[in-house]
């Protein structure tokens, strides 16, 4: 009886003893388990801004959609260029790159443009592109331009028939070809007939209300001929009335070299693809020769 309850006592002691030991060992495998520490997740690295180019080109350039073109197809080559279009008149466009708010001009008076050079305020001047003017007038024409043989015996015809031919004073370079093509004629252009008009889409608008003539470059025609209903070009086609583009690279620009890119995309098979292709999708037809190359 005795040796029965030492054996009880026994293994009560032993089943005690098992289950501090596997409470012991639970504990400390807890005790071992590593949590592991969530670790604060670094900020992305910030995206260089783009780099931004100032381009300034004329009315005609921009008005006709070309300038915006160029940019689009210059920014899918170089995603790390930003082009901020600026501009006007040629004389305006020139001053913009002399006085330091633009780095690359796409300007129609390239004479001027190369004069920068040789002043030291432009490090290159170079042909870009070939525009050129058109005549355009009432669809009757009653001065019967149409049958003129050249330009000038179509400004004789205008004055011979004291027909309206209204000038887009803001455009140097229009009223310099304008002024030749007056003095090959040979007639006078002084007149009551004879009107002036800020820049080509105003002279376009004036010469259409009067039933008259006007000499405009063809990128400000097919910019605004939808709204012109009675008007057409009545004489194109002369080489008295092309329109050469120099593509400028300005000193003293912010960024130079990013410049330089683009003066070399515009002259290059790059730039001279987009020029040459403009305008046959939007107007029918080619807008600007691409003879750069």
């Amino acid at each position: 009886m005795h040796g029965e309850q030492h054996m009880r006592a026994t293994g009560r002691a032993y089943a005690a003893a098992v289950f501090v030991l596997c409470a012991l060992t639970v504990a400390m495998a807890g005790c071992g388990r590593v949590t592991p520490k969530i670790r604060p997740t670094s900020p992305a690295p910030a995206t260089a801004a783009p780099t931004s180019v100032v381009f300034a080109t004329t009315d005609a350039v921009r008005d006709s959609g070309l300038a915006d073109t160029l940019k689009v197809a210059f920014q899918e080559a170089y995603p790390q260029f930003r082009l901020s279009i600026v501009g006007g008149s040629a004389s305006k466009v020139l001053a913009l790159g002399k006085s330091g708010q633009a780095g690359v001009l796409l300007v129609d008076l390239p004479a001027n443009a190369r004069a920068l050079v040789a002043s030291g305020e432009a490090s290159q001047s170079k042909h870009a592109m070939l525009g050129d003017f058109v005549v355009v007038g009432p669809s009757g024409d009653p001065a019967s331009v149409r049958s003129a043989a050249t330009a000038a015996a179509a400004f004789k015809a205008i004055a011979a028939a004291k027909a309206t031919f209204v000038t887009a004073g803001g455009d140097e370079a229009l009223k310099a070809d304008e002024a030749l093509l007056w003095k090959a004629s040979g007639a006078s252009s002084k007149g009551a007939w004879h009107l002036n008009a800020s820049a080509g889409a105003d002279a376009l608008q004036l010469a259409s209300e009067k039933n008259g003539y006007t000499l405009v470059e063809r990128a400000t025609w097919l910019a605004a001929k939808s709204g012109l209903a009675g008007s057409a070009v009545v004489l194109q086609g002369d080489k008295a009335l092309a329109d050469p583009y120099d593509v400028v690279l300005m000193k003293g620009t912010a960024n130079p070299a990013e410049a330089t890119v683009l003066v070399n995309w515009i002259g290059g098979p790059a730039g001279q693809e987009v020029i040459g292709a403009f305008g046959v999708v939007k107007f029918g037809e080619r807008v600007f020769n691409a003879d750069a190359l």
